[in-house]
């Protein structure tokens, strides 16, 4: 997906690396998500790579692992939209990165949210939601996939990101989205809630077509799993 970009290091010796997506655009930058453990990883302080481009580690949160980056320009991707209505059960696609051969990989597996919790940090009222992310196409969760969007299949949205440090496994652990409104209300804005969502995402004529294309291929794959019996 054009939306979401490797995260690396500027040392080009430096081969820790992760996954974040692009959430808004305004005049003059562009914000994506990642997680905060990728930026401690990475260790090259404030500064990584999205991709080709230099961004900047603006906010991070630890106790959701979740980071705020932003590049100086309009990337040439659309942000995503994010959803704040998903619950267990719901069919996933979580799209992050993989090295092979020396090469990094973009890659999605496919899932449902399981088991939910929450996350608290010290001294600070709220929670945000988490959930246990199971595969269920035979995949594997890489350690890359840490900040990769957790896309609900039938509508196309965000709903979380891929947070903790996974082994290679059919298990990881997603925060919500719903966490840029506790951390960061200047983003709030963005949030999809259950009450503004009525018809199918794909058939949105503001939505860019590259996302509606990619809820067309999520809705498909959603059908045919539940015309084999997956729930």
């Amino acid at each position: 997906m054009k939306s979401v970009y490797l995260i690396t290091g500027k040392e080009k010796t430096n081969d820790r690396f992760g996954t974040g997506f692009i959430i808004h655009r305004d005049e003059t930058s562009t914000w994506l998500l990642t997680c905060a453990h990728v930026i401690t990883e990475i260790n090259e302080g404030n500064a990584v790579m999205a991709g080709e481009h230099p961004a900047e580690v603006v906010k991070q949160s630890k106790a959701e692992d979740v980071a705020l980056l932003r590049v100086d320009g309009l990337l040439d991707a659309d942000p995503l939209p994010l959803f704040v209505g998903a619950k267990r059960g719901d069919p996933v696609d979580l799209v992050g990165h993989l090295k092979s051969a020396g090469q990094h990989l973009e890659k999605d597996v496919q899932g449902r949210l399981d088991k939910a919790a929450y996350v608290k940090a010290k001294g600070r009222d709220r929670r945000v939601r988490a959930w246990d992310f199971v595969v269920t196409d035979g995949g594997k969760v890489e350690k890359g996939y840490s900040g990769g969007p957790v896309i609900h299949s039938r509508i196309g949205h965000v709903v979380g990101l891929a947070v903790g440090s996974p082994a290679a496994g059919d298990h990881a652990t997603i925060v919500s989205i719903q966490a840029l409104e506790y951390l960061w209300p200047e983003f709030q804005h963005l949030l999809v809630t259950e009450e503004k969502f009525a018809e199918p995402l794909n058939d949105d004529p503001d939505l860019p077509e590259s996302i509606r294309e990619y809820c067309r291929k999520a809705r498909s794959r959603y059908e045919t799993l539940q015309m084999a019996g997956f729930r």
